[in-house]
């Protein structure tokens, strides 16, 4: 499924804003604000991304501290850090398209099979980006089931059933 990011960041007095137009540019979809006031917006898909990651990055470190700036993963507002995130999964899916035994390169450490995703490292029942209150949820993925195996896991279904 290919996303879409937008970034959008105003003028500045930075010495990096002309390297931050200059690795916009680099994009298909970027919009360079003739006003001081209006933002310059930049669309991403996720496949341009993967092409570009390193015009990306340099771009996002010159303009992600900037008052203003704004970043948006299918027209969803994110807090800034996640990039982070999405930048590691990008660079290892990228990692997993060149690897020779794909298998092996989504195990921890090549050897643990891991949530089909080593970067996967936790599992929330919401998917909204209420993350940061994953830990104060009452109800917790683990709590609706068990280990059968060592590699199986059975769903209780009735406990989720009467919520």
């Amino acid at each position: 499924m290919a996303h879409k990011i937008k970034i959008k960041f105003r003028n500045s007095s930075s010495v990096y804003y002309e390297s931050a137009i200059l690795n916009a540019k680099e994009f298909e979809k970027f919009n360079q604000s003739e006003s001081k006031r209006d933002y310059n917006i930049l669309e991403i898909s996720s496949d341009e991304l993967q092409i570009k990651i390193t015009f990306f990055n340099a771009l996002w470190e010159a303009v992600k501290s900037w008052k203003g700036t704004e970043i948006y993963l299918d027209d969803r507002l994110l807090d800034p850090n996640s990039m982070n995130q999405i930048n590691e999964v990008s660079k290892c899916y990228v990692n997993y398209t060149k690897t020779v035994v794909q298998e092996k390169h989504c195990m921890i450490n090549c050897e643990k099979e891991g949530w089909s995703c080593k970067l996967l490292d936790s599992i929330g029942r919401y998917l909204n980006g209420e993350f940061d209150n994953y830990y104060h949820q009452r109800n917790k993925w683990f709590e609706f089931g068990k280990f059968v195996s060592p590699l199986i896991w059975e769903i209780d279904k009735r406990p989720i059933a009467q919520m």
